[in-house]
C-alpha cells in the first residue's frame, strides 16, 4: 500500500504499487523495484508476531466497557499520529491496545486493561554519542543528570554508510535498546555494535532516537544526536 498526496497533480507518495516502492530522501523523490527481504523471517520478527498474537487474544477477553474506554483514548487529539507526509491520522483504540501493551511487554512491566492516564513526556536531551571502531570498544550514549529519572528510556540506534548527515544513507536497520527505569545514571554503555551491524569503521557515522516512556506505556518524541565513528 503507498500513502499519496494529491495537489495540481501528485506531490507525495510513499509504499508500494504494482511492484514499485515510491520514497525521496535530500536530492528528491524517487522509485525503486520491491524486493523480499533475504531472511523474511528474524527471530525478532518471530518475536513481533508473537506480541502482536498475544495482544489480539488479551483485546477480545476485554469487557466491553473496557474496550470503549480504549476507542475514547484512540480519539483524544492528543493521540493523533503523523505518515510519512506529514499528515495526521489516528488508530483505533485495538491498536493502541496493542501499541501500548507491546511496549510494556517488551519493558517487563505489566500489561494494561484500561488506557493509559498520564500526559505524553516531552522529548530528552541527549549529550553525546561516542562510537569507535569494531574493536575499541567503549562505545556510550550520554545524557543530562535526571534526564529519564521516572522513566523508561527506549533507544533506537543506527549505523549509516554516509559521514555526511544531510544525506544518511542507513547501511542497517535499527536496534531498539531497552532500560527500565535507569534513575540516577546519565549513560548507557552500548553492545557490541557489530553483533547487530556487521564492521564499523571510521567512515561511519552513527545516530540514536532516545524516547522517554511513562510506566502506563505513553513514549515522548524523540531526542536524537549524532556522532562520527571514532
Amino acid at each position: 500500500m503507498a500513502i499519496v498526496t494529491f495537489g495540481g497533480g501528485v506531490s507525495g507518495i510513499r509504499g508500494t504499487i504494482a511492484g514499485n516502492t515510491f520514497s525521496a530522501n535530500s536530492a528528491g523523490p524517487y522509485v525503486k523495484c520491491w524486493s523480499t527481504s533475504s531472511n523474511p523471517r528474524t527471530s525478532h520478527q518471530s518475536v513481533q508476531r508473537a506480541a502482536l498474537a498475544l495482544m489480539s487474544s488479551t483485546w477480545r477477553a476485554l469487557a466491553q466497557g473496557k474496550r470503549d474506554d480504549w476507542d475514547d483514548f484512540a480519539g483524544l487529539p492528543a493521540q493523533a499520529l503523523e505518515n510519512s507526509l506529514g499528515q495526521t491520522y489516528y488508530i483505533s483504540g485495538a491498536l493502541w491496545h496493542a501499541k501500548t501493551n507491546i511496549r510494556l511487554l517488551r519493558m517487563e512491566r505489566t500489561l494494561r486493561e484500561d488506557p493509559p492516564v498520564a500526559d505524553r513526556p516531552a522529548a530528552p536531551s541527549l549529550s553525546s554519542l561516542d562510537i569507535f571502531e569494531t574493536g575499541v570498544g567503549g562505545d556510550e550514549l550520554t545524557w543530562p543528570v535526571d534526564e529519564f529519572d521516572g522513566f523508561d528510556i527506549v533507544v533506537q540506534l543506527g549505523i549509516s554508510s554516509s559521514v555526511s548527515p544531510s544525506r544518511m544513507s542507513v547501511a542497517s536497520y535499527l536496534e531498539i535498546l531497552l532500560k527500565k527505569d535507569p534513575v540516577g545514571a546519565t549513560s548507557e554503555a552500548l553492545p557490541a555494535l557489530d553483533e547487530y551491524f556487521g564492521l564499523v569503521q571510521d567512515y561511519q557515522r552513527a545516530f540514536c532516537r532516545a524516547y522517554r516512556q511513562t510506566s502506563d506505556g505513553l513514549r515522548s518524541a524523540a531526542g536524537t544526536i549524532y556522532g562520527d565513528v571514532q
